[in-house]
């Protein structure tokens, strides 16, 4: 069969084709949001653990930055390690 005349003898191939690839984007899309959605709530959760830390109040995260500015300075004294066994 001529090419032309496939596409006349078979009109629902490429609906078919087509809708076959709508149905395939859709299913990937609702993977990624259910992915998003999963990590949306892991870090719902982690904020909610975190926030109730006292590391990472609003004071010690200022005085973090605060040091880890220092040190991009240039400013602080090098320790030795210390081993801890």
């Amino acid at each position: 069969m001529l090419p032309h005349l496939v596409s006349s003898a078979l009109p629902g191939l490429h609906n078919t084709r087509e809708s076959a690839f709508k149905v395939d984007f859709m299913r990937m899309v609702i993977d990624v949001m259910t992915v998003q959605a999963s990590i949306r709530m892991d870090l719902d959760r982690r904020i909610k653990e975190l926030s109730s830390d006292a590391f990472y109040n609003e004071y010690n995260q200022a005085l973090l930055l605060e040091a880890i500015h220092d040190m991009k300075a240039g400013k602080g004294v090098p320790h030795e390690l210390i081993d801890c066994e």
